[in-house]
């Protein structure tokens, strides 16, 4: 299910909460969403290894592709496993 449009600010604002629980949750919801203004966070978030986003938007990194960000993948997802 995706969400609407309107939740997409909330959930980028939300990236940046100091609660990792929060972060993960919103950077889930904002790789639902196929917004195009979810891919600059959520690859920003990937550039600084923010493993909380890393771990809840894997899905959304899986399905871009991007070459190089295998390691930071691997280390959200042992973020997630721990």
């Amino acid at each position: 299910m995706q969400n609407p449009p309107r939740a997409v600010e909330p959930l980028v604002g939300a990236l940046e909460d100091d609660s990792w629980e929060v972060r993960q949750a919103a950077a889930l919801a904002l790789g639902e969403t196929k917004s195009p203004r979810a891919v600059e966070p959520l690859m920003g978030a990937l550039e600084k290894k923010d493993l909380a986003i890393v771990a809840g938007a894997y899905a959304f990194f899986i399905m871009r592709g991007t070459p190089g960000t295998e390691a930071v993948l691997i280390e959200g997802l042992s973020y997630m496993a721990a």
